[in-house]
């Protein structure tokens, strides 16, 4: 597990560290169920009606391998046009994605939810999430 320095706590789950990063606690990142998303949020095509629905359900998304492919992953603002990868990170990144685990409640639909602690590196990011985002 990380372990990070944060003098500065902005809200009960966000802290801000020494060098101004914000630390984010318990990030919902994944749940179970249908996810909707629309056209170019995805790299996937939409279906007729406009829409991607993507499903996951709880074997698939606790698997050791699905939640360790998030260990230390790229956080981005939204969801970019193509997979982040060696070529795109630099543009890309905006923080990263640590402590991956399972949440020990469901969310508000029932879901089961996997959570990160997040650490968001770049100050745009940082600004939005300040602000809402």
């Amino acid at each position: 597990m990380a372990k990070f320095l944060c003098p500065t706590k902005l809200s009960e789950n966000i802290s801000e560290t020494p060098e101004g990063y914000l630390l984010c606690l318990a990030v919902a990142i994944a749940r179970t169920g249908v996810m909707e998303y629309g056209p170019g949020e995805t790299p996937l095509e939409v279906g007729e009606d406009g829409i991607v629905y993507v499903s996951r359900d709880a074997e698939e998304l606790f698997s050791s391998r699905a939640m360790a492919s998030f260990e230390g992953k790229s956080i981005t603002v939204r969801h970019p046009e193509k997979f982040v990868d060696p070529y795109n990170w630099k543009e890309l990144t905006k923080g990263t994605m640590h402590n991956v685990r399972r949440a020990s409640e469901l969310d508000d639909d029932g879901e089961e939810v996997l959570l990160a602690d997040v650490l968001i590196t770049e100050a745009f990011a940082i600004t939005l999430v300040k602000n809402g985002l």
